[in-house]
């Protein structure tokens, strides 16, 4: 294994590892023994409730694209999307999400699906290639106007413009980091958000490091007031240590 998937493989580990012990705790299970805690049923019961009550999460869907640009070939792409997880039933106010994303081009050699080199240049391109990764991984905690969200999460802001998860394109947009969502206030939505990553539509087989995710330290505050008579009005701050993610991807 090269360097290059091995610290990817060691990041996507560790953002693993915090939902799953944390889910671990809420659950009542005492890491040092593997024992529930009293106040809770028996494990084996946890696990079969667990199970049923759970959700899970499908998306397919099949496309057919046609892309032409002037001094390029033209291109098809005739793609199968799929997103397979699974939501955890909701235990005081903790919810765990785990979602796998995958693309299959059927003729991928008839367009591009990368910026540069890699694929088929000289054809347009249409950014939907070949894909399989872990697209969200998450635990959630909801209570007192508040939604806490940790992990490799969805995000979409206001009218996706400034933030959100191209989610017109096959492989989604996702980003690792932590969100936070208060409503305390009639028609207010406060939101603050730390990401870590942008993990981009080209998916983890792009050459390019840039094009596979954006390692990021940025602060995210948005504020939208909704009890305007004519409509919602709203601000966005972005604060990216990485620039190449400000200037060129938002």
């Amino acid at each position: 294994m090269n360097m290059r998937k091995s610290v990817i493989l060691k990041k996507l580990r560790n953002y693993m590892l915090v939902p799953l012990l944390a889910w671990t705790l809420v659950a009542g299970v005492d890491v040092s023994t593997g024992e529930t805690a009293d106040y809770m049923p028996k494990l084996e019961d946890s696990l079969s409730g667990f199970i049923k009550d759970g959700k899970i999460l499908l998306d397919i869907r099949t496309r057919f694209e046609y892309a032409s640009q002037d001094g390029l070939k033209s291109s098809n792409a005739f793609t199968i999307h799929t997103r397979l997880g699974y939501q955890a039933p909701e235990f005081k106010g903790f919810v765990g999400l785990i979602e796998m994303e995958n693309n299959i081009p059927l003729d991928s050699d008839s367009y591009d699906a990368y910026p540069g080199s890699q694929g088929y240049p000289g054809k347009t391109i249409i950014a939907d290639p070949r894909n399989t990764e872990i697209n969200r991984a998450q635990l959630s905690y909801e209570g007192f106007d508040t939604l806490l969200t940790a992990g490799r999460q969805r995000i979409i802001l206001d009218n996706y413009r400034f933030l959100g998860n191209v989610g017109w394109r096959q492989n989604e947009q996702t980003f690792d980091g932590a969100t936070i969502i208060n409503r305390s206030i009639k028609d207010l939505a406060l939101y603050y958000g730390y990401l870590d990553r942008a993990n981009r539509i080209f998916g983890v087989e792009a050459d390019v490091e840039a094009q596979r995710y954006f390692e990021m330290d940025s602060h995210i505050i948005n504020a939208v007031y909704s009890g305007c008579p004519f409509g919602k009005v709203g601000c966005l701050r972005l604060s990216a240590q990485d620039r190449q993610f400000a200037g060129q991807f938002l």
